[in-house]
């Protein structure tokens, strides 16, 4: 029964943020960025459902449970086990949704930094609490799932290319984007709404 509890919390925690994320975001893209693609809107959704989803699965932490711990891995490959595999099919979606999302992310070294720096993000901020520690393997891993869901995403622009229509983009700027949904995405989370969940 308490594992049922905490993961209705949990779950609730993450719609909670959603529906205060996600309305943000889908209007600063309507109006700021100026998106006319109705797909667009989806994937940013679903971008911003993923990011907080993985931010509840890798447990990071809140401002109200910040709990310093300096447990580190930095042996690559020490330990493979069924988590390993997990945190390759946790970072798929990242290289599947931002090329599809930002034209920016359709190069490889870009979605390579992309992954890395959201994986890196992540392993720091666990530094911050004493129910997960920092670990090499989870960096290599969530980058390599990041490629799989490069290589799934080019695969389906190739296929569906002339289905699509090619949005302007202006040099440069799905970085910004995509720093700046990481950015709110993990300051709401960290804001811990307890009075919502």
């Amino acid at each position: 029964m308490g594992l049922i509890l905490t993961i209705i919390s949990e779950t609730a925690y993450i719609f909670s943020c959603f529906l205060l994320v996600a309305p943000l975001l889908l209007l600063w893209q309507a109006v700021f960025c100026k998106v006319k693609e109705p797909i667009k809107y989806i994937l940013l959704a679903a971008f911003i459902g993923y990011l907080l989803a993985v931010f509840q699965v890798t447990g990071l932490p809140t401002f109200h449970s910040i709990e310093p711990n300096l447990i580190l891995n930095l042996n690559p490959f020490n330990l493979i086990n069924t988590q390993t595999y997990l945190n390759i099919v946790l970072f798929i979606p990242l290289g599947l949704l931002l090329p599809l999302l930002w034209k920016t992310f359709r190069r490889v070294f870009n979605i390579l930094l992309a992954g890395l720096g959201l994986s890196l993000m992540i392993e720091l901020l666990q530094i911050l609490t004493i129910t997960r520690y920092t670990d090499i393997d989870d960096l290599i891993m969530n980058t390599f799932g990041t490629i799989i869901g490069f290589v799934l995403a080019r695969l389906f622009l190739l296929l569906f290319r002339k289905k699509t229509a090619v949005s302007k983009e202006r040099h440069g700027t799905g970085w910004g984007h995509f720093l700046f949904v990481v950015f709110v995405c993990l300051l709401f989370w960290m804001c811990d709404f307890q009075f919502i969940a």
